[in-house]
């Protein structure tokens, strides 16, 4: 996600390239613009910021995507696309139909509860999108889809837009930064159930005076994380009132020890281009905890019922991983910030 905690209007690009699975093979085709059908209930703007995945600023006029079958006719309607022009919210994943940026919203295998969904006026120019991430089978690439039926899109107007940035809810605390760059991670929820998708929030913060260009956490051939890890444990002693930390990891106070990564396959170190923060903005992005590998010093999964973590993101890019090595290069070339940075520690309860 990138959001300005400053009044700024700079440009920001964003395409989401979802997979859309179908038997055969998909084509894009032009159609008739959708039929103007306003929200039957209203956005309720402070869930909807903090509920979405991915909120982005795009076109209102949305290009049917069409299954197509063995003979290349049309065999049902498969999502849509539109034209983007700024992200609000989630992870540039790098998708573009013929050079322009655009985002792909999936309706495979949604079901019936998107049945009749609500499309906007295309005699609007913008639109403020709120989609959120399915993932579906293997480790893949997430498709996006509508965050709800009905309420998911409001006019881009100024207005809307700074409300938008305002609502969507940022890391309580951070850690110290380094390098212009500070860290904060987020629970989605206070406490999770043993089973539920325990979703957390990264959130990178530009605390300097100038422009910060920075690899996605992402990295896309495989849905791998290879310059993120969250490590943690329970009976974490609390530190001293003067330390910059609300909690140490000292080896004395830790009853149970965890730590989650997510590198999957090899991957190439430019197929996803980098988030560009300007002074006070923030990227942030959704991961699934639960998907990531992990190990515990007993062996025991860390999602049982009754845990309680005490968990910290570390953002390392002082050594790009082998498994972004295919271009060496790769981080002079884009001017990538290179350095390590790591969040507060936040409490993870599995209930």
């Amino acid at each position: 996600m990138v959001i300005s905690l400053r009044a700024s209007r700079s440009p920001w690009t964003l395409a989401v390239a979802v997979a859309l699975a179908s038997a055969g093979a998909h084509a894009f085709a032009a159609a008739a613009p959708p039929a103007p059908a306003p929200p039957a209930k209203p956005l309720d703007l402070k869930t909807a910021a903090a509920d979405a995945e991915v909120i982005v600023i795009g076109s209102a006029a949305l290009t049917e995507i069409y299954n197509t079958n063995i003979l290349g006719k049309r065999a049902g309607l498969a999502g849509y696309r539109f034209e983007s022009s700024r992200l609000l919210k989630g992870a540039d994943q790098g998708g573009a139909v013929n050079g322009k940026p655009m985002v792909i919203i999936s309706l495979e295998g949604i079901g019936p509860r998107m049945a009749g969904l609500s499309l906007p006026d295309p005699g609007l120019r913008n639109c403020i999108y709120f989609l959120r991430l399915e993932r579906v089978g293997r480790p893949t690439f997430p498709r996006a889809v509508p965050l709800a039926r009905d309420a998911w899109f409001l006019p881009a107007t100024p207005e809307n837009v700074e409300a938008v940035g305002a609502a969507i809810p940022l890391p309580a605390k951070w850690g110290e930064p380094s390098d212009g760059l500070a860290f904060g991670l987020r629970p989605v929820k206070p406490s999770y159930h043993p089973g539920e998708p325990v979703d957390l929030e990264l959130g990178l913060r530009n605390v300097s005076d100038h422009p910060l260009r920075l690899p996605q956490h992402r990295v896309a051939a495989n849905d791998g994380y290879p310059y993120t890890t969250i490590w943690g444990g329970t009976g974490i002693r609390r530190a001293s009132p003067s330390s910059s930390h609300s909690y140490s990891m000292g080896t004395s106070g830790i009853d149970r020890y965890v730590f989650f990564s997510k590198s999957v396959g090899r991957e190439q170190a430019g197929d996803l281009p980098p988030v560009i923060l300007e002074p006070g903005e923030v990227y942030i992005e959704r991961v699934r905890l639960d998907s990531w590998q992990w190990s515990t010093t007993d062996g025991l999964t860390p999602f049982v019922s009754g845990a309680r973590w005490m968990l910290q993101a570390n953002f390392d890019t002082r050594e790009p991983p082998a498994l972004v090595a295919s271009d060496p290069a790769f981080f002079a070339k884009n001017q990538l910030w290179k350095g390590y940075v790591r969040s507060e520690y936040v409490e993870v309860n599995i209930e």
